[in-house]
């Protein structure tokens, strides 16, 4: 949905009289907070779903060292990811292509460092890491 209506405000020419280096920066620190609000919702969400489909009093999970394990785990899979795309983005800066190919870089590390921890967790608990 952020993705689209930044799609759609580019085609309407919203964004064409602004200095592409600021707009950059706003529209990244604009995807943090919707971030960490769609984590948020999603996990009451499930939360409530899990309550539903137990129906009673459901245990609450007990983290042990395996879980702190594997979320530590999962934390570095996203760093690599997020270091990877940010010097890339740096790369592409040094070799004088576009900055709109630095910042699509940036974007696409920070979605990939969310997706990299929920698929690096799946992995490591189908694992029996």
């Amino acid at each position: 949905i952020y993705s689209l209506v930044l799609y759609l405000k580019y085609r309407n020419g919203d964004f064409a009289a602004t200095d592409p280096l600021r707009l950059g920066a706003v529209l990244l620190l604009l995807l943090i907070p919707l971030q960490v609000v769609s984590k948020i919702i999603t996990m009451i969400l499930f939360t409530i779903g899990r309550a539903v489909a137990v129906q009673g009093d459901p245990e609450m999970p007990i983290e042990d060292e395996r879980d702190k394990l594997i979320d530590q785990r999962s934390a570095m899979v996203a760093f690599y990811i997020f270091g990877s795309s940010f010097f890339l983005a740096m790369g592409t800066l040094a070799l004088a292509w576009p900055l709109k190919a630095a910042f699509f870089l940036l974007f696409f590390g920070v979605f990939a460092c969310d997706m990299g921890i929920e698929i690096a967790q799946f992995r490591f608990y189908r694992r029996g890491l």
